[in-house]
């Protein structure tokens, strides 16, 4: 296993899995207890793999940006390394595929609504507080130079 981006939150699903046998829904246990298939409380066991003080900054926003513009990242990185050879693929890929926000169309179609130049720079700004997962790919960075958009309005 990639241990390059060594996350607590990696961390803390290899210590659910490896050290507590805490293997998700299916085996009905998880983050969750779980009763006939539904969920029946929070594992008491989790409050000793965490700190237990909640994140300085966690308002909705930040909570918003930190899951759609990394996701989003990651779309544009695919586009640049010719993963995806077309907008429309990433579209339908992500979500269909990745579980991306349907009310939100698609990550580039969420990047154009938000602009390339927005984008760019709640990135910045995440990649500095948060580390190298947020990194504004190049692609991205040029079309917040020249104005360009994923999709044509």
């Amino acid at each position: 296993m990639d241990h390059s981006q060594d996350l607590e939150a990696i961390s803390l699903i290899r210590a659910m899995v490896d050290e507590h046998d805490r293997t998700g829904k299916s085996d009905g246990q998880g983050f969750y207890n779980y009763k006939h298939g539904k969920r029946a409380g929070f594992w008491k066991g989790l409050k000793d793999l965490v700190d237990g003080q909640p994140p300085a900054d966690s308002t909705v926003e930040l909570i918003q940006d930190r899951l759609m513009l990394t996701q989003c990242a990651e779309v544009v990185r695919s586009l640049e390394a010719g993963v995806l050879r077309n907008h429309r693929d990433a579209e339908v890929g992500a979500l269909l595929g990745i579980g991306f926000a349907p009310n939100r169309g698609g990550p580039l179609a969420y990047l154009d609504r938000l602009t390339a130049k927005e984008a760019v720079r709640r990135l910045d700004a995440l990649h500095a507080k948060y580390g190298e997962r947020f990194k504004a790919p190049q692609l991205l960075r040029d079309m917040a130079e020249s104005g360009k958009t994923f999709f044509e309005a």
